[in-house]
């Protein structure tokens, strides 16, 4: 496995860092995750590499489990179609927490794209159609339901890349 890191990575991985520390800085509140169990939301960049839709479900105070669609270009001229599968463990009981994630990305046409790399992240995809990912980040769900989560990703291909991004959602 190729370990691939460019300079990009490396500021998108920095400036979530620093968001993550300033986010930690606010007064906490009671979290809301049992309160309103389910979202709808979606991601920019992210575990999908460009977008994703996704619905996720608390399983329990600590733990959210969800799945999604997602598509990204390639380098062949077509997209991948991504259906991500995930799960998120909190450190915090409160309204905005820090989290890991983990789960992987099944490649609905995966002998299509195989070989190819993805044309926002030049992650190459592999031949066995799942793209694994494990990351961490910040999450705040409000009292009103507004959902926001910053997340920096380590995606599995052909080689390990340094990802992020940013979620926005509504919970009820």
């Amino acid at each position: 496995m190729k370990f691939s890191l460019s300079i990009a990575s490396v500021l998108r991985v920095g400036v979530l860092g620093l968001a993550v520390i300033g986010f930690s800085s606010q007064a906490f509140a009671e979290h809301t995750r049992v309160t309103y169990p389910n979202s709808f939301n979606v991601e920019v960049l992210g575990k999908s590499l460009a977008y994703s839709v996704n619905y996720d479900r608390v399983m329990n105070d600590d733990l959210v489990a969800g799945v999604g669609f997602g598509s990204t270009g390639t380098s062949y001229g077509i997209s991948a179609t991504l259906i991500p599968v995930y799960v998120n463990y909190y450190f915090a009981r409160d309204q905005g927490s820090l989290y890991v994630t983990g789960g992987g990305n099944l490649i609905t046409n995966s002998s299509s794209v195989q070989g190819a790399s993805a044309s926002v992240s030049n992650l190459v995809f592999p031949t066995n159609g799942v793209l694994p990912f494990f990351g961490i980040g910040y999450e705040s769900r409000s009292d009103a339901g507004f959902l926001f989560r910053l997340t920096a990703y380590g995606i599995v291909g052909s080689s390990l890349i340094a990802w992020g991004g940013a979620t926005l959602g509504f919970c009820f």
